[in-house]
């Protein structure tokens, strides 16, 4: 591994240049006089000694950069500078126990009970199952079924409730804290089933407890971390290159943002527009001197049985124009016959326009990546109206046929426990979806949760 220069980025990860933070630590200042002022710092530190320690000590025999299971941009990437010392193995044994054995008698209690931390933690997989902005995270280990509270004031601030995330728990000092994370956390559909696949990887062969805590001692063998890194990239770049779903609206049509241009015939405006209003389902949603606005609702949906209407389409009406606006072709098509047959030669079709939503997002959206949340609000009558819809979905919700646990409703599916897991990790999914809205439009996952914990089964 090359020298670090002074004004690159310090291989502990912190963003910070390696003078302003882990230089000290290989500077001969001892180590009484190091201002170490968090243990993110004096990990940093430590991390950068053992590393110039390894070099010294195992020449090419120390490659974690050859060995990290899946480039990186930079060796400073907050997962690979603790894996190259607590999860490395050199010939058997981790960097960190070897510089422990070595140089124990020139550390500090502090940097000592630290390393010695450092080599009980374990890189494992974490659900998010709370979260102190500013503060830390509360976490189970999907993995061990053990939880801890842990001290993440930057984590905080961009993890929400249900995130995966694969990373190291250090618990030093009665304290937790994260040292060493995957900097893309995954969603509770893709965790799932990475657990059920590591269970199986880090069995080897043995076997692996079912329904039970794997036992901690797997994941300190060689090539465990490795292995559950190389993993958690494979899921995080199929993430990135899925395609987007398949859109459809609530009659299952395919989503294809569709507008007809037509134009009106000399002095036919008020007459077009009295037409317009006898149609069947015609409903004014706006009007003034420039343009008038229909919308065209069908009593029920088909999707959402506690809708009281569909909207069809929409019929823009200027003084020499109308627009049809419809999101499927074939809506578009039954609007159009409707419109066409009702004004006669008072209008003429000029054409069609398509607008193909999943294009747009595909456009729109980067990658998924490291994220941060952003307290952006809609306007009040904008949340009112999401909070009114998601109330009346999940009015009915409960006791609504899912493909998800295969046809049945969450009621039913609570009877198996197959069906009970998948429907955990449906819940789990809504609620990692929430907790990405502003807070103002949430929806409570939870009341479904307690409801459905009645029942005696949960």
């Amino acid at each position: 591994m090359a020298g670090v220069g002074r004004n690159d980025l310090c291989p502990c990860g912190s963003g910070k240049k390696y003078k302003k933070c882990c230089l000290e630590a290989v500077s001969g200042k001892p180590a009484d006089e190091r201002p170490i002022r968090t243990v993110h710092e004096l990990d940093g530190q430590i991390i950068a000694a053992i590393q110039r320690w390894a070099i010294d000590r195992f020449g090419e025999a120390y490659a974690p950069e050859a060995n990290f299971p899946y480039e990186i941009e930079r060796p400073d990437a907050m997962l690979f500078a603790p894996w190259s010392v607590y999860e490395h193995f050199v010939d058997g044994r981790r960097v960190a126990e070897r510089f422990l054995a070595e140089r124990a008698t020139t550390l500090t209690d502090r940097e000592r009970a630290w390393i010695e931390a450092q080599i009980c933690a374990r890189l494992s997989v974490w659900e998010i199952i709370g979260v102190e902005p500013g503060t830390g995270v509360r976490a189970r280990d999907l993995l061990t079924d053990e939880e801890r509270f842990v001290r993440e004031v930057q984590g905080s601030k961009m993890l929400v409730a249900r995130d995966g995330v694969l990373a190291r728990v250090v618990d030093f000092d009665h304290a937790s804290y994260f040292c060493g994370m995957h900097p893309y956390p995954l969603p509770p559909r893709m965790v799932a089933v990475f657990v059920e696949a590591a269970r199986k990887v880090l069995a080897g062969g043995r076997r692996a407890p079912k329904n039970k805590p794997v036992p901690v001692a797997w994941l300190h063998e060689e090539g465990a971390a490795d292995d559950l890194i190389g993993m958690w990239q494979e899921a995080v770049e199929a993430m990135q290159n899925q395609p987007l779903p398949k859109l459809k609206n609530t009659d299952g049509d395919d989503l294809l943002m569709t507008t007809d241009q037509y134009e009106l015939a000399s002095g036919a405006r008020d007459e077009v527009e009295r037409r317009l209003r006898a149609l069947p389902w015609a409903e004014e949603a706006d009007a003034d001197a420039r343009e008038l606005v229909l919308k065209f609702l069908r009593p029920g949906n088909p999707m959402h049985k506690s809708w009281e209407n569909t909207v069809v389409g929409t019929a823009r009406l200027t003084r020499r124009a109308l627009r049809l606006e419809t999101n499927s072709v074939k809506r578009a098509d039954l609007l159009r016959g409707r419109v066409e047959e009702a004004c006669g030669d008072r209008i003429r079709w000029k054409a069609r326009e398509h607008a193909d939503p999943a294009a747009m997002m595909r456009e729109a959206e980067p990658r998924p990546g490291p994220r941060e949340l952003t307290s952006n609000e809609p306007p009040p009558e904008v949340l009112a109206a999401v909070r009114d819809m998601k109330a009346q979905h999940y009015a009915s919700w409960l006791d609504t046929g899912l493909p998800a646990l295969d046809g049945r409703t969450p009621r039913q599916a609570m009877k198996t426990a197959k069906l009970r897991s998948k429907l955990d990790v449906l819940l789990k999914e809504m609620e990692h979806d929430e907790m990405r809205q502003p807070q103002a439009q949430r929806f409570d996952v939870g009341s479904l949760r307690r409801e459905l914990g009645a029942l005696g089964r949960w």
